[in-house]
């Protein structure tokens, strides 16, 4: 007589298995936060007096310089009013002019007068551009749109037109000036950088009275979030030992994925210490483990933001550790 099967040893059958993977993979992530921006360098500059300002060199670097960027410029210490603010600044990123005397004499009083006179010129060219309109209308009406007449009249259509592109042009112009000098005026600004490279030479000569401050800072601009990828153990794989190999793979375009902010969990519990440690921020690596697990469903939970706050959605691989089922013949 054959003896039936006996159980398999583990704390469920291989359908209970089944069902408690099948609930493991659903799992809930929140959308990603996207945060922006990150700073690649920053430094404190004292002001001197002009007959001794000398330029200070200071290199940093950067993981990838395809994206945008500015010089935050914070001109005296908001937190301490008692800091006086320098009086000018010379700034020349990679050999190029970035911040010069222009940029600390502000006139925003200028700025309005101009815009002013922007509106004052829009409205004459919009009249002028409505007149020329009814004009060529007419002379198309009356001696054909080929004739001379009408060509001239839609020659004269199309200069008036030009003109006030160019006046709306001046205005963008002009209320660009105003955002940028009452920033400026405020002591608190930023300038475009389009010269950033990933070995970068900053020099800043800094004039004022002595105890005068300037802050300068590098500021790069990223919103989307990193890249979590687990490579091993495959999903819903099935494994017939409790060591498991374990390996997670991290990938971000611009700022990098900040080690502070990693976290891996088997399960609940965490096993961050038991991956290849990750020590400054990078655009891309693979964290490798080897992890002792019991019989049963797993998961294991990886999560990451990069240096500019951007989270990762969380990345979440499910398997099992089955022993196969074991009979005895009679």
């Amino acid at each position: 007589m054959r003896d039936r099967p006996t159980a398999p040893r583990t704390s469920a059958s291989r359908q209970v298995l089944a069902s408690i993977l099948s609930a493991a993979l659903v799992v809930q992530s929140a959308i990603p936060a996207f945060a922006g921006q990150f700073t690649v360098f920053r430094k404190t500059y004292n002001g001197a007096q002009r007959e001794d300002a000398s330029a200070i060199t200071s290199d940093f670097g950067v993981l990838s310089a395809s994206t945008t960027w500015a010089l935050a410029v914070t001109n005296g210490d908001p937190s301490n009013p008692a800091v006086p603010k320098a009086e000018g600044a010379q700034v020349v990123l990679n050999g190029k002019r970035v911040l010069g005397e222009r940029d600390f004499h502000p006139d925003v009083a200028r700025d309005k007068r101009d815009l002013k006179e922007d509106a004052r010129k829009i409205a004459r060219d919009q009249k002028v551009v409505a007149d020329a309109q009814a004009d060529a209308a007419a002379a198309a009406s009356k001696y054909g749109a080929d004739s001379d007449r009408a060509r001239d009249a839609q020659s004269r259509l199309e200069r008036a037109r030009a003109a006030l592109r160019r006046s709306q042009s001046d205005q963008i112009k002009d209320e660009a000036d105003l955002a940028r000098d009452t920033a400026e005026q405020s002591g608190s600004f930023s300038v475009p950088l389009t010269n950033v490279r990933l070995a970068d030479v900053l020099k800043a000569r800094v004039e004022g009275r002595r105890g005068s401050q300037m802050t300068l800072g590098v500021v790069g601009q990223d919103n989307q979030p990193p890249m979590l990828t687990w490579l091993t153990p495959a999903a819903s794989q099935v494994l017939q030992t409790g060591s498991v190999s374990a390996q997670l793979k991290l990938t971000d375009d611009v700022s990098g994925v900040d080690p502070a902010t990693l976290t891996i969990t088997l399960d609940t519990a965490s096993v961050l210490g038991n991956f290849t440690a990750l020590s400054a921020p990078t655009l891309s690596a693979t964290l490798n483990a080897t992890l002792n697990v019991g019989l049963g469903a797993h998961m294991l939970t990886a999560n990451a933001k990069d240096k500019a706050g951007n989270a990762a959605t969380a990345a979440s691989v499910a398997f099992v550790y089955d022993v196969p089922p074991t009979s005895n013949a009679g």
